[in-house]
């Protein structure tokens, strides 16, 4: 099952799955409270005549499930940041984006334009990510981390980790990031003053994920710890939160 739909319980994702494959309602034969459930997440909407269909976030997830592909019945409502002509940091490199005041500013704005599209989409919530976030998971999580206040790595002109931050890539599926927490290149580096060793830079690794990781959570996003093998960095799979 993917894993994002693991969220849903059996009951839900019966009920997304069985929906009508043309009008996307919900048939009556659901039990009441996975229906409710599917409403207050985001995924569904009931009419004034008490008929519940999946919304867009909903549809999604139906064409996840049956192996269709996802067509929006209305056009979707693309990213403020376009709008706003953000461009996101993923720690990636070292990027130059304007003195620091001015870019604490620029996240700022872009982050209350973000929880604001967020409130206009889903009836008043802004803790459950638009579904642009959802399919453009690298650039809305680098947006979430900054705007917690937490810094990007930096990489210079010879792919050296210059500055520790966070570095947000692409996961396994089309919702989901990896966040990373890169040292810098001198704290691994033999004979520099500034060397950590193994078990320093392990307990580094912990603490910056666990911050990561709450301030995630603030912010509309789940993660989990992975640390797949003892000679790989650890990391956090993100993805949205249904609720």
């Amino acid at each position: 099952m993917n894993t994002r739909t693991s969220e849903l319980t059996p009951s839900q994702v019966r009920a997304v799955r069985l929906a009508d494959p043309q009008t996307h309602e919900i048939g009556r034969g659901h039990h009441q409270k996975s229906v409710d459930a599917l409403v207050n997440r985001g995924l569904a909407v009931r009419t004034d005549d008490d008929r519940v269909f999946l919304t867009d976030r909903g549809r999604w997830e139906w064409a996840k499930l049956t192996g269709q592909t996802f067509r929006p019945v209305e056009p979707l409502t693309t990213s403020v940041l376009d709008d706003l002509g953000f461009v996101t940091d993923s720690g990636m490199w070292d990027l130059l984006l304007g003195t620091p005041d001015g870019r604490r500013q620029e996240v700022r704005l872009a982050w209350e334009a973000v929880l604001g599209q967020r409130r206009s989409l889903l009836e008043g919530r802004d803790l459950v990510p638009a579904l642009w976030e959802a399919q453009q998971p690298v650039r809305a999580v680098s947006l979430a981390m900054e705007a917690a206040g937490e810094q990007p790595a930096g990489r210079g002109e010879y792919g050296r980790w210059t500055r520790a931050g966070y570095r947000v890539d692409a996961g396994s599926s089309e919702d989901v990031a990896r966040v990373s927490y890169m040292p810098r290149y001198t704290w691994q580096q033999v004979g520099h003053p500034e060397r950590r060793e193994p078990s320093r830079l392990a307990t580094d690794y912990r603490q910056m994920l666990r911050q990561y990781k709450s301030s995630l959570l603030e912010r509309g996003w789940s993660a989990e710890f992975r640390h797949p093998t003892l000679s790989s960095r650890p990391y956090l799979l993100v993805r949205p939160k249904l609720a």
